[in-house]
């Protein structure tokens, strides 16, 4: 069951991800910034071969973001609970972008 506190992604990306997204055929994919999982659940269940890989900084504490406006506290259980069927498909980092960004780079990581 999944446990959404936002609905950021439905109101803002669900249909144009959905239109950009037809007809592909993605098998590894990197999301930055994935708060709850509602759109890393969307990717999963869109792309059921899909590996996906999702940095983000999962704050233990929401007032510590910069802009916590908005934030709620565990989201990172939240992202835990919702991406749970597909936990062998998912890789979470747990870091903030830049530094989970520059890491991807070291490393050569690809995605599709």
């Amino acid at each position: 069951m999944s446990n959404y506190t936002k609905d950021w992604f439905d109101v803002r990306g669900l249909k144009t991800w959905d239109k950009l997204l037809e007809g592909r055929d993605i098998k590894t994919a990197l999301e930055v910034g994935c708060y709850e999982g509602r759109a890393s659940t969307f990717l999963l269940e869109k792309f059921p071969e899909l590996y996906l890989v999702v940095i983000d900084i999962f704050y233990d504490d929401v007032t510590e973001a910069e802009d916590y406006a908005g934030y709620e506290p565990d989201y990172e259980k939240r992202f835990d609970e919702n991406t749970a069927p597909y936990k062998d498909r998912v890789e979470k980092i747990k870091s903030d972008s830049f530094y989970g960004l520059s890491m991807e780079i070291i490393e050569e990581s690809k995605y599709d």
